[in-house]
């Protein structure tokens, strides 16, 4: 089999939040991460007298939660005081991403326009002894994250 050329990498990817239906706002500046968890399919099992294998049945897709880790600051357009401000209000905000960098043709990874809640954001914190810079984390509780490809 040949191997694989293309493969790209995390470092140059586009975030962007959007709160309440309004306009997408590019936080990559702050970003340092994007994970995701959830999303398996539920599935069930049934055993018969007849047979020594269970019957599977398949359901549905559970809810994904989508984590961003990002910088820090106090300066406008702070995503800290945005997304803290929509977790308040108990605002839907929604998660887009690609990977690659969002150029034209490129995959993009959007939360539900409807079912996409902050379920935390807490305050930031650390420690005296790190020169690390100061990080927080929100996460996104979404009841699905489609693909579509870039069209800017």
């Amino acid at each position: 089999m040949t191997q694989a050329t293309g493969g790209g990498t995390f470092f140059e990817a586009m975030v962007e939040i959007k709160v309440a239906g309004g306009a997408w706002t590019d936080i990559s500046g702050w970003g340092s991460s994007v994970a995701r968890s959830g999303g398996d399919r539920q599935s069930g099992e049934a055993y018969t007298f007849d047979g020594d294998a269970a019957i599977l049945g398949e359901g549905k897709r559970q809810p994904q939660d989508i984590t961003v880790r990002t910088l820090y600051t106090e300066s406008a357009p702070d995503p800290y005081a945005v997304v803290l401000a929509a977790f308040l209000a108990h605002t839907m905000m929604q998660v887009r991403w690609s990977p690659l960098g969002g150029h034209t043709g490129q995959k993009r990874y959007t939360t539900d326009p409807i079912y996409s809640i902050i379920t935390a954001c807490p305050p930031p914190a650390g420690e005296a002894g790190s020169g690390d810079p100061i990080m927080f984390e929100f996460v996104v509780h979404t009841s699905d994250v489609t693909q579509d490809t870039e069209t800017t």
